[in-house]
């Protein structure tokens, strides 16, 4: 009898296939994806891409850099969700200080009790914020 092993999950996430989640940038702001890095500006955030998983433990991590014009302290929000947003998976506000500046990796844990079909990251910065985003992972742990 032959015994399948069912293979771990760690793939990067293509940045281009993550989409804008307004459809017209307002004035003076600047968004762009492309297959190396996503920069986003003023409250300008993405979300996808939508991936299928099973049950298990999971781990979202995003390399970012952010870069700020104001002193706030909140300057983005990660999410992982299903069912179009409805159900948010894992939320992390990352907060600013001197300790934590330059590039990062912000990490998401979750679990899943059933199979999803529409997984998503999102990100989305606060006002003032810039936020360059160099990779995205989904690891099963």
């Amino acid at each position: 009898m032959q015994e399948y092993v069912r293979l771990k999950r760690d793939e990067t996430i293509p940045l281009d296939s993550m989409i804008f989640t307004i459809e017209q940038l307002p004035e003076n702001t600047f968004a762009m994806i492309t297959t190396d890095s996503i920069v986003l500006h003023d409250s300008i955030g993405i979300a996808g891409p939508k991936i299928p998983i099973a049950p298990g433990q999971f781990t979202v991590e995003y390399e970012v850099e952010f870069k700020q014009k104001e002193a706030s302290n909140k300057v983005a929000l990660f999410e992982v969700t299903t069912q179009s947003g409805e159900e948010v998976l894992s939320r992390y506000v990352y907060m600013y200080n001197q300790e934590n500046s330059g590039k990062q990796i912000i990490t998401l844990n979750f679990t899943t009790t059933r199979s999803y079909n529409d997984l998503e990251t999102k990100i989305y910065p606060e006002k003032g914020v810039t936020v360059i985003v160099t990779n995205i992972r989904l690891i099963e742990k």
